[in-house]
């Protein structure tokens, strides 16, 4: 495992032990990180999150668990996610991102494009900035904070 895996790969698990049991208790955010959301391999937030983050200085491919993705949260104003199935964000295949999800929460997936995701990245909302961008951007809620704890306990 190469040491940038395994340096993000403690980060992903300290910042999952903090931020429990809810995304808004404890999230990580320092100089070069920041938890920005979770994903749920349950519909319905019923399952333990995976826990977003997103590098502050570039947008960078992050890995996910290869679980299914059913719900997601994202708790930060102007940030956006994209997600692939690859585990390097199209970088080998060219594949562009599945689907892109901002600020709010997605209660249940489509069922079209609820799957197995492999990676994602996160980055600041920005029409001008280039970026990676989904094929679909899945319509939010607004984040409600009476959902972080369920299946989290």
């Amino acid at each position: 495992m190469s040491f940038l895996k395994f340096l993000f790969v403690t980060v992903l698990a300290l910042a999952t032990a903090i931020a429990a049991p809810s995304p808004h208790i404890g999230m990580v955010n320092n100089d070069d990180v920041r938890d920005v959301g979770a994903v749920y391999s349950q519909p319905g937030y019923a399952s333990k999150p995976e826990f977003l983050l997103m590098d502050k200085k570039i947008p960078k491919c992050n890995p996910l668990d290869d679980n299914n993705i059913w719900s997601i949260m994202i708790c930060v104003e102007s940030i956006e996610c994209d997600f692939w199935k690859d585990t390097g964000c199209g970088s080998t295949s060219g594949e562009q991102a599945v689907f892109t999800v901002g600020c709010g929460d997605v209660h249940d997936v489509p069922p079209a494009l609820a799957s197995k995701y492999g990676s994602y990245t996160c980055h600041s909302v920005d029409p001008n900035a280039p970026g990676f961008h989904g094929a679909v951007k899945l319509e939010t809620t607004p984040h409600d904070p009476n959902n972080d704890l369920s299946g989290q306990v």
